[in-house]
Formats: C-alpha cells, structure tokens, sequence
C-alpha cells in the first residue's frame, strides 16, 4: 500500500484524482487503528479495499495522460499556444518521460511564431511571390516539422512552380518548332519531359520535332546525293545515298541510288587508275581488262561529260598501247646488244626499230669491258627517243 501512495505521488495523483487518493488514505489510517486494536478482520478489510482503491488509480493515470495529450494535440490545431501548453505540463507531471507530451510542449513553445510564419507565407502567395512564400513555409517546418498547413503548401507551390516552368517550356519548343528552329525546339521539348516525364504531350512533341529533322537530314543527304550524281561525283554520291539509307532502311530509291552511284564511282576509279598508268598497258592482261573496262563504260546509260571525255581518253590510252613507237639505239659498232623481249640486235653505231610502248630492258656486252644495262620506257610521247648502249668501261685485269 505505502509503494502504491508513493507511486501515486510521483504522479501528481492530487492533481487528477484528489478525492479518490484522500479516500484510500483514510481507509488505510482506518485499517491502522484496526489492526493496533487487533481488529485483524476489520483491518484486514479495510486494507484491501484500500489496495482496490489505489491499483485502480494506477490504472487510471495512463488514460489520463492520453487525454490529456490528445487535448493538447487538439488545442495546437485549434492555434491555441496556451492551452496546448498547459495539456502537456499536465500530462508530462503524470509521466515526465512521455514522447508525444514533450514533443507537443515544444511545438506548443513556437507556434505563435510558426503561426506567424505561415500566415507571412499565405500572404505572399496570395501576391504571386512564390519563393517568398515557400521560404516562410520551409521556416515554418525548420521550427515545427508538423507545421499546420506548411508540408502541404509546399507541395501545392513546388507543383505551381512545376507547370509554369513545363507550360513554359512548351510554349518555347512550339514556337521554335514553327519558326524551324527544330534544335531549340528539341531542347525545349527534352526540358519539359524531364520536367514531367510521364507527360505524352511532351513525348508527342519531341518525337514531331525529332521526325521532322530527321526527315530534314535525309532530304538534305538526298539533295547532296542528286547533285553529286548530275556532276558525275559518284563515290560522293553514293555516300551520301547511304547515309539516307542508314537514317532510314525503309526509304525508297536510297539502296538503289547507293549501288548505283557505288558501281559508277568503282567504273571511274578503274578508269582513272588505268589513265594514270598508261605504260602499264604493255601487259597483255592489263591490255584485256582495260579494254573490258572500255566496254563496260560505253554500255553505260546517258554517260555525262565525265565519262565521255574518259572514254575518248581510254579508248586513245588503249589504242596508242598498242601502236608501235620508232626508237633509236646509238652505240659504238664495237658493243653487242641485246634487246630483251625483242632479240639480239648485233653490233652498230645506230639502230632504229619500232616498239609497243612498254618497259624495256638492253644489255650491251663487250670484251675486256665492263657488260652495261639499260632499262628505259617507249611511249607515245617520245617518240624517236635516243636510247645510247656501248661498253665503256676497261676491266683491270692482275693485280
């Protein structure tokens, strides 16, 4: 009994439950005098209904505290500072320990001023100021995390903040996109879905914007494509056919265009290449393969300047190979000579003969001298060349 009126002292018992506590009091003297008298029944009695009396205040006090902190919540959304204060003192006098009843009687301390706060927050919201208004709010919750109204203000004006800025970046893209500023207008596009990326008409736009410029790329490589072919620049051509082709595998006439114009840059190459090697024509299979390549260039549909002019100039290269060209040997009448793919020519000052244009090789031999070698080219272009091959040199013979 006497730990249970300590307990309940500790609980500020007189506070709450005055007259219950004086009336187990008096039941205790009254079992005291008993008990000294050796009345031990009626003692007996009056101690347990004492006990009764005092276990059923103990359980009380829980209850108590929890009305008392629920009225102090009640009063802190009511905005009344004072009252809520004077619920948790209450209830923190009971159990001082009591969380809810601590953090009540802090917020209870500053919600004049979060109060204060969120009506300046309000305020400048109303006038369109809304990082004012949401640096009062986030104030407001650094003071009293459960600032009424602050957590969800934020949230409205942070949302607020959110669709202007995707309205205007909207707004931007579509304006970029009519006046064909398609880069701008993808930007724009592309900020406004990482704005809101659920949003399909973000999604629609970009994809518009990005369809149109790749429709734009293609047209452009095909432009490029169409000039390069009309100016016989084939290998450029077909680049860019089949850069329109990788933009697009569907597009009708790239692959084509590209095989095509690929097929006629690989007919220029083998051209060219023969044109700039003419002597190598001497070699009968270069002889049949230029003349192949002839061929296939006259069959060739509506030739262009380019080709025709190449043609002319092949067909001259390919019969001029094979025309023979007057030369002349000087040597000395003294040296043999001899002429490889041709024979032996003997001992002379001056030989004149006619050769295919092609690499020669005359080797002059004599005794007592040194043997010469002498490698030279017949074209067209020199014709009558002077070719000298005499022994000049002694050979030293002993020591």
């Amino acid at each position: 009994l006497l730990e249970l009126v300590e307990q309940l002292e500790a609980k500020n018992i007189t506070a709450w439950a005055a007259n219950e506590f004086t009336a187990a009091r008096e039941q205790i003297t009254a079992g005291e005098k008993d008990y000294r008298e050796q009345r031990y029944a009626a003692a007996d009695t009056a101690y347990g209904q004492a006990l009764v009396a005092l276990q059923a205040l103990v359980q009380r006090a829980e209850p108590v505290v929890a009305e008392a902190v629920d009225d102090g919540y009640a009063k802190l959304a009511a905005r009344d500072a004072a009252g809520a204060e004077e619920s948790f003192r209450f209830a923190l006098t009971i159990t001082p320990e009591h969380e809810r009843a601590k953090s009540g009687l802090a917020r209870a301390g500053t919600l004049d001023q979060v109060l204060a706060l969120i009506n300046e927050a309000a305020g400048y919201a109303e006038l369109g100021d809304r990082d004012a208004a949401l640096k009062r709010y986030r104030e407001a919750l650094a003071l009293d995390a459960d600032a009424p109204g602050a957590a969800a203000a934020i949230a409205r004006i942070e949302q607020e903040k959110l669709d202007t800025r995707f309205a205007r970046a909207m707004s931007d893209g579509l304006g970029a996109f009519a006046a064909g500023k398609f880069d701008a207008a993808k930007s724009d596009f592309k900020t406004a879905l990482q704005l809101k990326p659920g949003s399909t008409d973000a999604a629609d736009a970009l994809a518009q914007v990005e369809n149109r410029m790749l429709a734009d790329r293609i047209a452009a490589h095909l432009r490029a494509a169409a000039t390069a072919e009309r100016d016989e620049r084939w290998a450029e051509a077909a680049r860019e056919y089949q850069q329109a082709a990788k933009l697009d595998s569907d597009l009708d006439g790239a692959s084509a265009g590209a095989s095509r114009a690929a097929a006629r840059a690989q007919l220029d190459r083998q051209i060219e290449t023969i044109l700039a090697q003419p002597q190598r024509l001497a070699d009968d299979g270069v002889h049949r393969e230029a003349r192949a390549v002839l061929a296939k260039a006259r069959q060739q549909p509506a030739p262009g300047k380019r080709l025709s002019a190449q043609i002319a100039r092949l067909d001259n290269t390919i019969t001029l190979a094979r025309t023979p060209v007057v030369i002349t040997i000087i040597s000395d009448g003294l040296t043999d000579v001899t002429l490889y793919r041709v024979g032996e020519l003997g001992r002379f000052a001056q030989h004149s003969l006619s050769l295919i244009p092609g690499s020669y090789v005359a080797v002059g031999k004599r005794d007592g001298f040194r043997d010469v070698r002498v490698e030279f080219k017949v074209s067209a272009a020199q014709a009558d060349a002077k070719i000298m091959v005499r022994c000049e040199q002694k050979l030293a013979f002993g020591s």
